[in-house]
């Protein structure tokens, strides 16, 4: 477990995480504007593009590489600090400029050399940590959880690689298409996200922390078949490839309650490790319960019935990409700040944050309502305004974090 003060959390860095969640907060509001009401401003389908990608890699991914390059950080010299620094900073400067290419003009040279700057970062920021990685202590935990999810990151790259070739030779059929869209979320979600938040977890407890080398290499393999499951009702796939999925994806279930179980038995145990307090307890618990309810959910889209209905439904393919963006890794990452002192922990921060949380269940209420009415065929009304209003709850949130957010002074440098 290494020293506070050595981690890519500083004061510059999380601003632009906190002003990153805000933009991302925008562009949702502007997409339910558009549903909800006439809104003659840009394409709704490019918002989408510029939206997800930015969310994905300037506010999540951002605080991923703070983490995982922190885990290295007492170990390296400055010379390799600054470069770390350097690749932050091109992905912060590249996901801002897919978020307004993508605005402008969708799926264009733009858009597409940024996306590309970003996927270069991501191999460039594994090529260092992995070499990095092998200063660091034996006793140390983490490294292996955070290769396979920097490598997972690599690996979800080739999906926008694909359908962009497809779509400059016109070959981007519906099917195709989605499968790329998928397999770029899949290893993103379950891969790079997953293994990722597992390692700086990891890095900040006790070297007696037990052991999770056996879940982690289970993860590991199902990852790659529970892919299935996103495509199961694009493709034809034979009995036994149905049937080797559906294992894979109870072993991930089991896995998961075990290490869930393993760190609620160790946190018991380990007073000195309790969370600081009650507000902090609700993000970390709600994130916990979240995950939980994302690997259960997962579990039930093994009947293919179940996942025709709902993939056809996309209220529920929203609501269940924002249970694990919002429910589970924007609401633990604002607890860790506050848990480990990176952010200060003053009345009116903590105002915000809880008015995001607030925001953060009402989303995926009104999602869930939204889309359990389309199973069957009810009418609900007010939905798209009510969705709206969400929206803006977490936009006024993040934008009150951001601006009354005191920061710890960190060393980086």
């Amino acid at each position: 477990m290494f020293s506070m003060e050595q981690t890519f959390f500083t004061k510059r860095w999380i601003k632009i995480g906190l002003w990153s969640l805000v933009f991302v907060a925008v562009w949702g509001m502007m997409m339910r504007y558009k549903i909800a009401f006439d809104f003659p401003f840009f394409k709704q389908k490019f918002l989408i593009h510029a939206h997800s990608h930015f969310a994905l890699t300037g506010w999540i991914g951002h605080l991923l590489y703070l983490g995982v390059g922190s885990i290295v950080l007492p170990y390296i010299n400055a010379a390799r600090k600054r470069w770390y620094n350097f690749l932050i900073w091109i992905n912060v400067i590249s996901s801002f400029g897919m978020l307004i290419a993508f605005t402008l003009e969708g799926y264009k040279a733009v858009s597409i050399t940024f996306s590309t700057l970003v996927i270069v970062v991501g191999v460039a920021f594994a090529v260092l940590f992995i070499h990095d990685s092998k200063l660091l202590p034996k006793e140390n935990k983490s490294r292996y959880w955070a290769s396979i999810g920097l490598i997972c990151n690599i690996v979800a790259s080739v999906g926008p690689l694909y359908l962009g070739y497809l779509m400059a030779t016109n070959q981007a059929g519906y099917s195709i298409s989605m499968a790329c869209i998928y397999f770029y979320l899949h290893f993103l979600y379950n891969g790079w996200f997953l293994f990722g938040t597992i390692a700086i977890i990891i890095n900040y407890l006790p070297n007696n922390f037990p052991s999770l080398k056996n879940t982690m290499i289970l993860l590991s393999i199902t990852t790659i078949p529970t892919y299935t499951l996103s495509i199961i009702t694009l493709f034809k796939f034979p009995d036994w490839c149905i049937n080797l999925v559906s294992a894979a994806t109870l072993v991930e279930v089991c896995v998961w309650f075990y290490i869930l179980t393993k760190g609620i038995s160790y946190f018991r145990n380990h007073k000195e490790l309790k969370l600081h307090s009650n507000y902090i307890r609700l993000f970390i618990y709600s994130a916990a319960f979240a995950m939980s309810l994302k690997f259960i959910l997962q579990g039930f889209t093994i009947d293919k019935a179940f996942s025709i209905q709902v993939y056809g439904i996309r209220s529920i393919v929203i609501g269940y990409l924002h249970l694990v963006f919002l429910g589970v890794y924007s609401l633990f990452y604002i607890g860790l700040m506050l848990q480990k002192g990176f952010i200060k922990h003053t009345k009116i921060f903590i105002f915000g944050a809880i008015f995001f949380f607030i925001g953060v269940f009402f989303n995926e209420l009104f999602l869930g309502i939204q889309g359990g009415a389309s199973i069957f065929y009810i009418f609900v009304p007010y939905m798209n305004e009510s969705l709206l209003g969400a929206a803006i709850v977490l936009l006024v949130s993040a934008i009150w974090m951001a601006t009354s957010s005191k920061i710890s002074e960190r060393i980086s440098q």
